[in-house]
C-alpha cells in the first residue's frame, strides 16, 4: 500500500525526537476510506521536501479502515518464486 498522510507534530521529545500524527479520509460513493499515522521520528529522517518514510517510524502505529479493496501487484520475480 502507497499512501501521502499529512501529519503534525504533537510533541518534542526532550532529545529532540518528534511525535507526529495524522490522518487522512477519502469519500467515494458513500463509502469512507481513512488512512491514520502516528509514531515517533528522527528530525534528520525528514526528507528535504518535508516527507518522511513510515519505515523511520519508530513506535509507529499505521492504521486502515474502509471498505476499499486492497490489491496488489506482484513482479515476475516473486509470481515466479510463488509457484517453486
Amino acid at each position: 500500500m502507497s499512501a501521502r498522510v499529512t501529519a503534525e507534530v504533537k510533541e518534542i521529545r526532550p532529545n529532540g525526537n518528534l511525535v507526529i500524527e495524522g490522518s487522512r479520509s477519502v469519500l467515494i460513493n458513500d463509502d469512507e476510506d481513512r488512512i491514520s499515522v502516528r509514531g515517533v521520528l528522527r528530525p534528520e529522517d525528514i526528507a528535504a521536501d518535508n516527507t518522511v518514510l513510515s519505515t523511520y517510524l519508530s513506535e509507529a502505529q499505521i492504521s486502515y479502515t474502509g471498505t476499499a479493496r486492497m490489491t496488489t501487484r506482484r513482479g515476475r520475480a516473486s509470481s515466479r518464486a510463488s509457484w517453486i
